[in-house]
């Protein structure tokens, strides 16, 4: 088990016992840095992030480092792997692709005035990211092209969850969840809970599950 802390520290645990097994510490100042994000897992590898800027790849047996990228910018957005591939985003609205194997750059796009707290969403071919701006925007996964954007009622803040047959949930501060429909554009259907969506959407057995503030867990059937 990896989890990220805002002492500095990247802990792995044992998964039956709890015991630490290792612990890396960010090389910067208390007051400034910290681990708000989730960490990814790959190959024998965790990533992770932290306030002060820097995506980290480690081995997950030693927690010995394999390589480190330096950004402009914190970063609590938590990265995501595919096909040998990370994806992330900063602080300074920078979305950036890179190679997990040497920690490579591989492209960046800037995000103009959409900043992100979400992780990215990726299917094959494409990004799915949300906004604080209210806005859901597909990327190109070769080049970070954008190919489209969704406009939604309030800050998007969880990640969204990818289903079957070209649909996409979203959770929203306005405490809706939207399904919409990738192929048309156009959102299928919506239920508004009592309160704000910053958990993000899960789906499973073809049901899509999220958490509200208004302190319950909600099921629907993913279509």
């Amino acid at each position: 088990m990896l989890i990220g802390s805002k002492d500095l520290y990247l802990y792995a645990l044992n998964a039956k016992t709890g015991a630490r097994e290792w612990r890396n510490k960010l090389p910067d100042y208390e007051k400034y840095s910290g681990i708000y994000s989730s960490p990814a897992y790959a190959d024998g590898a965790v990533f992770y992030a932290g306030k002060n800027g820097i995506l980290y790849s480690a081995s997950v047996k030693s927690g010995g480092r394999n390589w480190a990228v330096r950004f402009e910018s914190a970063v609590y957005s938590s990265p995501v792997i595919k096909d040998g591939t990370l994806y992330i985003s900063s602080y300074n609205r920078t979305l950036y692709s890179i190679d997990a194997k040497t920690g490579k750059i591989q492209w960046r796009k800037n995000l103009g005035n959409n900043l992100a707290y979400a992780t990215p969403s990726v299917t094959s071919d494409k990004l799915y990211m949300g906004f604080k701006s209210g806005h859901l925007k597909v990327f190109n996964r070769k080049d970070g092209t954008e190919t489209a954007d969704y406009k939604f009622p309030d800050e998007i803040n969880s990640t969204a969850a990818i289903g079957a047959n070209g649909f996409i949930y979203v959770g929203c501060d306005d405490g809706g969840l939207y399904a919409v429909d990738t192929k048309s554009g156009a959102v299928a259907w919506k239920y508004m809970t009592e309160g704000s969506l910053q958990s993000s959407p899960a789906v499973l057995d073809k049901a899509v599950y999220i958490g509200s503030e208004d302190g319950s867990i909600y099921a629907f059937e993913a279509r």
